[in-house]
């Protein structure tokens, strides 16, 4: 398949039968760009969304480090991905994102805060549609 998955049509036939789910992006969005995304969830009318991410805190650069030395082979590959990491959005910014651009849904950010551990380096935010 090629083109927008938000897109009607495009890789979801049944909205109301469909959960969206990433792993690694919203780092990669700037804060503006992240109400565009959770709007184009909303106006899809998906059932309901989850997308994990790095958790901003003491443990993402070590994590992030970690993850791009066994991920990645390029070193400027592994470079950027711990930089891009240490991007990530504070759970108040990815909830007032998601809560501003998709109304219809219950909105929920896991935030394991400054004293979070090693295993939470990552974290969802995911929305059900009421």
């Amino acid at each position: 398949m090629h083109g927008d998955a938000f897109a009607p049509g495009v890789a979801v036939d049944d909205p109301a039968r469909t959960v969206v789910v990433s792993s690694g992006l919203l780092h990669h969005l700037s804060t503006d760009g992240l109400e565009d995304f959770f709007a184009a969830q909303e106006h899809l009318g998906v059932a309901a969304f989850s997308h994990w991410d790095p958790a901003p805190g003491p443990w993402t650069g070590l994590g992030a480090r970690t993850f791009h030395r066994a991920r990645m082979r390029e070193p400027l590959s592994r470079h950027d991905g711990v930089l891009s990491a240490l991007r990530a959005h504070p759970a108040p910014v990815l909830r007032r994102a998601a809560e501003a651009a998709a109304p219809s849904y219950d909105v929920h950010v896991a935030d394991p805060g400054w004293r979070g551990s090693l295993v939470e380096v990552v974290r969802p935010v995911w929305g059900v549609r009421r």
